[in-house]
């Protein structure tokens, strides 16, 4: 089983139009900027990820975004997968374990509000599917706020 990001987007808000099209809200080359406080909060953080993979796809997806420096997820979600071969498609038994040469573009979208983050630093996307180990795909650095008082 085969399965690469093709593209991710840390932003603000991902939101769903009726026919289905994504809008990003708040794109972010970088992490949001967190206070300097007890306890971090970013009010929205949200992200946009496309996965390639072959079919059938496995079961379940797992996506976080991981600090290696706090041992800690700021974002982490496990996507079922459901998956219907289409008709007039037949699989044999015999291919039923293996992979098959078909691929196919899995959307995953992820909003949250008032993430509590450990601190400043990077924070990596990784995902991993099947039991197997995380595989890290892009990073992002979450700085402190730069407070304007002197």
């Amino acid at each position: 089983m085969s399965v690469k990001v093709v593209s991710v987007v840390l932003c603000d808000e991902v939101r769903r139009e009726v026919n289905g099209d994504a809008i990003i809200i708040g794109a972010k080359q970088a992490g949001r900027s967190i206070p300097e406080a007890d306890k971090r909060f970013v009010d929205r953080l949200g992200l946009y990820i496309e996965l390639e993979t072959n079919y059938p796809p496995p079961n379940e997806i797992e996506i976080r975004l991981y600090s290696e420096e706090y041992k800690a997820s700021l974002i982490e979600h496990a996507f079922p997968i459901e998956f219907e071969i289409p008709e007039g498609i037949e699989i044999s038994e015999s291919q039923s374990g293996e992979d098959l040469p078909a691929r196919g573009v899995l959307l995953m979208v992820i909003n949250r509000e008032q993430v509590e983050i450990e601190g400043p630093g990077e924070y990596t996307l990784q995902f991993r599917h099947s039991g197997k180990d995380w595989v890290s795909s892009r990073s992002y650095f979450f700085p402190f706020e730069i407070s304007g008082d002197d």
